[in-house]
């Protein structure tokens, strides 16, 4: 007997959408993560069709300093120009018609809309610090492989290596992001609403894996997007931060903090911020009872925010615990 595929909505998965009394169940949801980044972001469309041609000076002319009767050699500047992609997340919702017209079908269907959402929404926010088309090319390039060496690289200074001697795949980041237009920014492609579509399919049959075929009502869920990184000056990854090594007494994280603020190109024309995961928040806060305080809480929409000098900390559930170590 064929058993249909595990993404394929069921009688009992409708029965576990309603409470007792048969209305909505009030779900948990115990597996949203805290993912600042994506309203911190700001957003813009391609200048291209689905792609985003970034043009950058690369190149100043200098000027001739020159004696009486003598020429003046022409000059120019220099330019390059590189292209940002945009990869396409999509999920598909497939529901039998008979079941869709149960009690309860409605709540599920909805409920089942929210948690597609969310796996969208966590799986961009990962993505923009740990995609890469190198190894995917079906997706876009998130932050950490532009910043993954501490030499050899175009703008490796952007980087600041927090243990000396890190060890084994326990290692942590902090990002500085400046986010702007002009800096650093998240694109969709052009025409589309954000790059985001929700489109409920008409009925269509089904496989049922045994050569049956099932009408079922169906959905489909797309978000297209990208980063642009238009200036990496605007970036800075404090990198091996070895967790096994980290101790909760000193200012080694403050330090790494500070030398940020001074690596990033301005804190002005931009919306800098920085992003550390909540167990390298939590060793923050320690080192703050051994150091001057650095730290300070600012409302702001009517909600407290940690702040570093004028600088706030957001706490970003998809940085990892387990990167591996940034080599020289």
């Amino acid at each position: 007997m064929a058993t249909l595929a595990s993404g394929v909505g069921t009688l009992l998965d409708i029965q576990k959408s309603l409470d007792p009394n048969g209305a909505p169940a009030r779900i948990i949801e115990s597996l949203t993560r805290n993912s600042p980044i994506l309203n911190d972001i700001p957003w813009m469309p391609t200048n291209g069709a689905d792609s985003h041609l970034v043009t950058t000076r690369t190149g100043l002319p200098r000027p001739t300093w020159v004696k009486y009767n003598q020429g003046v050699t022409p000059v120019k500047g220099i330019t390059d120009q590189f292209t940002e992609t945009c990869g396409r997340a999509e999920s598909r919702i497939s529901i039998d018609k008979a079941l869709a017209k149960r009690k309860g079908a409605e709540a599920y269907k909805t409920q089942t809309v929210q948690a597609v959402l969310e796996g969208m929404r966590q799986e961009v926010a990962t993505g923009l610090f740990y995609h890469s088309t190198k190894t995917a090319p079906e997706k876009f390039m998130g932050l950490s492989p532009r910043l993954d060496k501490l030499s050899g690289i175009p703008y490796s200074g952007q980087i600041i290596p927090h243990t000396g001697s890190p060890s084994g795949n326990d290692q942590m980041s902090i990002w500085l992001i400046g986010w702007g237009l002009n800096t650093v920014h998240g694109i969709y492609p052009q025409g589309t609403t954000a790059g985001i579509t929700h489109t409920p399919l008409k009925e269509d049959y089904e496989d049922d894996g045994a050569g049956g075929k099932y009408l079922a009502e169906r959905a489909h869920l797309s978000w297209q997007c990208g980063l642009a990184v238009e200036d990496a000056r605007y970036v800075v990854r404090v990198c091996n931060i070895d967790l096994s090594a980290l101790v909760g007494t000193g200012s080694t994280i403050i330090n790494c903090m500070i030398d940020a603020l001074e690596r990033i190109n301005s804190l002005d024309g931009c919306t800098p911020v920085f992003y550390m995961n909540r167990t390298l928040r939590a060793f923050l806060r320690k080192q703050l009872n051994d150091t001057a305080k650095t730290i300070t809480i600012e409302q702001v929409g009517g909600k407290p925010v940690m702040h570093f000098s004028e600088v706030p900390i957001h706490r970003e559930d998809a940085l990892l615990s387990t990167e591996s170590i940034v080599p020289a």
